[in-house]
């Protein structure tokens, strides 16, 4: 086999390959019939935009062997051979298609944007292609993904392999109309569907597709690790129990980390004989131990003038690249209208992604971050895997995240490729001894930040500056967006109530700071209370009685965009903001 071909020679995930001349093709295996069909029938598609196929023809990742190599060897049909739009395979691709095609379980390690898509797909549609074509109702492949942008990058690539033949996918992800998913699954083919497990659950119960899950035959669970970190072993476990027996299914599971989660649901959803592949080497998995990583430990009060400042500075460099996470998407949402409020920044776009914006909105901001050469993202963890972006600078958390995994995951959105990254983690004082003190953190390169004094010297005219601005642009802002920041800060800090030794009190007392004294929340009826908050919240969070709580009362005729009563203005519509 040749050596791969350099980055710039790289195939481009938007650009298919020249088409080989026929007589440089091998015997076309006979199975390519099954895949060769042409069908007029629509291809379900969503209402929603789809993104484009994520990159994998990093060179880094590439291998020596070419997808022409499978084909010779008869292990690809002609037709869908003609439809992938790269010369080279990636390792993960490599090494994971031979024995998926021979039907065998396969657990894989497999770092983020290393084509693992095409690994999974190909094999499994190839596998699909040598049965004989199934009924419209039957679902044949499975994919479950933890994001709806995942689920659309993957359905986009489905959809490329599939073109031109009887086979259609379909995706199910929230942020859809889910009776218009339930007339499309009646009503069109899903050969292979991809699903969020939220949304996949939804539909078990409501839309009576459990049964039909009894045909899959191919089962992956696609980044299994952020499946788990985002709460899903319940939802996966019962999907689990849904299709396929595992002895009569093949099962796929990806991940870029291996824990202790993992291997439990790697013993539920795979067969005892599986092949484990990884293409993580000691140098990949150590990623997180070469970025400069600075943190600062402030005030709640200071943080936003902290980061003020911090933007500043990047945006006096070079095409500066930042993503700025939240632990909240309302915290995201905040963050952006604050500092897209701020004059200073007219030359550096700002971009917001969160699981509070449409679904469309998202994959617009997510296309133009990707493509501009200089601006901020605030995000909430939504992109802090599964989604790439080229040449970021830096990596700013604002706030504890929720595990040391989560703040590693964040931090490898920079220094990405072998490229120089930069992070600085941003902490509240009462967050700092319970983050910074566990095992997983002291083993990080993580350092006091050598000027986090200067920036929170109030004396400073670097601070006042940053302060006197952040205070203005919060007094213009609107209190509606205020209101739901503070509902989703007390419940997630809600969660950290026994690791901070907080009493409900002390919990509340902090959230209440949080909305008067740093969004400067001022209620519209002139009163110093807190943003209202319906019984039925305060209940879920286990607040009831518990004293500093501003508690309203639904109205019938008023609208409840925040947990506010009568008195509250009207919750703002769905954001819809595109750059």
């Amino acid at each position: 086999m040749s050596a791969p071909p350099g980055a710039s020679q790289a195939p481009s995930r938007n650009r298919r390959r020249p088409r080989r001349p026929q007589q440089q093709h091998p015997a076309a295996p006979s199975l390519a019939a099954r895949i060769a069909p042409l069908s007029t029938a629509a291809t379900p598609t969503s209402e929603l935009p789809t993104p484009e196929p994520e990159s994998t023809d990093n060179a880094k990742y590439l291998s020596n062997a070419k997808f022409a190599d499978f084909y010779a060897r008869g292990v690809l049909t002609k037709a869908l051979f003609e439809r992938i739009p790269f010369e080279y395979c990636t390792e993960v691709q490599e090494k994971t298609f031979l024995p998926i095609i021979e039907g065998k379980d396969v657990f894989g390690q497999a770092k983020t944007g290393t084509g693992k898509t095409i690994a999974f797909l190909v094999p499994a549609i190839e596998q699909l292609a040598r049965r004989p074509v199934p009924p419209p109702e039957v679902i044949s492949i499975l994919v479950i993904a933890p994001t709806r942008e995942l689920c659309l990058q993957i359905e986009k690539e489905a959809k490329m392999l599939f073109a031109g033949s009887v086979y259609r996918t379909q995706s199910v992800i929230g942020g859809v109309n889910i009776k218009v998913q339930r007339r499309d699954l009646l009503n069109e083919r899903s050969d292979v569907l991809i699903a969020t497990p939220g949304r996949l659950v939804d539909h078990i119960e409501n839309s009576n597709l459990g049964p039909r899950l009894k045909t899959v035959q191919t089962f992956v669970m696609d980044e299994a690790d952020r499946l788990l970190d985002e709460g899903f072993q319940k939802s996966l476990i019962q999907i689990a129990n849904q299709v396929t027996p595992k002895d009569r299914r093949q099962t796929l599971l990806f991940s870029a980390t291996v824990d202790n989660k993992i291997r439990d649901i790697a013993r539920v959803v795979l067969k005892d004989k599986h092949e484990f592949i990884t293409t993580i080497s000691d140098a990949d998995e150590a990623t997180h131990q070469h970025v400069h990583q600075d943190y600062i430990v402030t005030s709640l009060a200071k943080e936003d003038a902290v980061m003020l400042t911090l933007i500043r500075r990047a945006a006096r460099t070079p095409f500066p690249k930042i993503i700025v996470f939240y632990s909240t998407a309302r915290g995201a949402a905040i963050a952006y209208d604050l500092f897209k409020g701020i004059p200073d920044f007219q030359d550096l776009p700002m971009f917001e992604i969160h699981s509070r914006l449409s679904q469309g909105a998202r994959i617009k901001q997510a296309d133009a971050f990707k493509t501009a050469l200089k601006g901020v993202l605030f995000s909430s963890d939504v992109t802090a895997r599964g989604m790439d972006f080229p040449n970021i600078t830096a990596v700013y958390q604002v706030g504890s995240p929720s595990s040391p995994e989560q703040y590693i995951h964040r931090l490898g959105r920079t220094a990405r490729a072998g490229a120089e990254g930069y992070g600085v983690l941003i902490l509240a004082d009462f967050e700092a001894n319970v983050l910074l003190n566990k095992k997983e953190m002291r083993e990080l390169p993580l350092k006091p930040h050598p000027e986090a004094q200067h920036l929170t010297d109030e004396s400073s005219d670097e601070f006042k500056s940053a302060k006197e601005m952040v205070v203005q642009t919060y007094d213009a802002m609107d209190s509606v967006a205020k209101a739901q920041a503070y509902q989703a800060f007390m419940g997630y800090y809600n969660g950290f109530q026994k690791a901070f030794r907080w009493s409900k009190e002390d919990l509340v007392r902090t959230a209440n700071h949080y909305a008067l004294d740093v969004l400067r929340y001022r209620s519209p009826d002139g009163s110093n209370n807190p943003p209202p908050l319906l019984p039925k919240t305060v209940g879920m969070m286990g607040l009831k009685g518990v004293v500093g709580l501003n508690i309203v009362r639904p109205q019938p005729d008023a609208q409840q965009g925040y947990g506010g009563g009568r008195s509250s203005a009207p919750p703002p519509k769905k954001r819809q903001r595109a750059a």
